[in-house]
């Protein structure tokens, strides 16, 4: 049974998405939430909803994950109902943060799909035309 929580680390990133920090109380072993890490890329927000996935189909984790939501009368079904609605919101963030990359991915690439990541002008333009000339001396 293993638990660290380093806030610096994708583990520790996790935990706190989880409000799995207390060590005399957690909910998750470092080998559970590695999986999660795994599973997702390493995307913390991701490793967070399947988590919650998870949990919410462990009666015993649903009652340790109760805390996220402070209120000690919560009934199952409702608790479960939250762990999903939660997990929707780390998959909604994390899937925007994933646009907003392929997006800037997107800038890089002109409307013919060549990409001008490294693309010089002045180079281009002068083999361009140097190109050009030797076709046309070669007709």
């Amino acid at each position: 049974m293993a638990f660290t929580y380093d806030p610096s680390t994708s583990r520790g990133r996790v935990r706190l998405l989880l409000a799995d920090t207390n060590s005399s109380s957690y909910t998750f072993e470092d080998e559970e939430i590695d999986a999660f890490l795994s599973l997702s890329d390493d995307n913390p927000l991701m490793a967070a909803a399947l988590a919650l996935r998870s949990a919410a189909a462990d009666h015993k984790k649903v009652a340790g994950l109760v805390r996220l939501f402070r209120e000690a009368d919560i009934d199952m079904r409702e608790a479960i109902s939250r762990l999903i609605e939660l997990a929707d919101s780390y998959e909604r963030r994390a899937m925007a943060q994933a646009g907003a990359t392929v997006t800037q991915l997107q800038q890089k690439i002109d409307e013919y799909g060549r990409d001008l990541t490294d693309f010089d002008v002045a180079t281009a333009e002068t083999d361009l035309e140097d190109y050009e000339q030797e076709w046309w001396d070669s007709l």
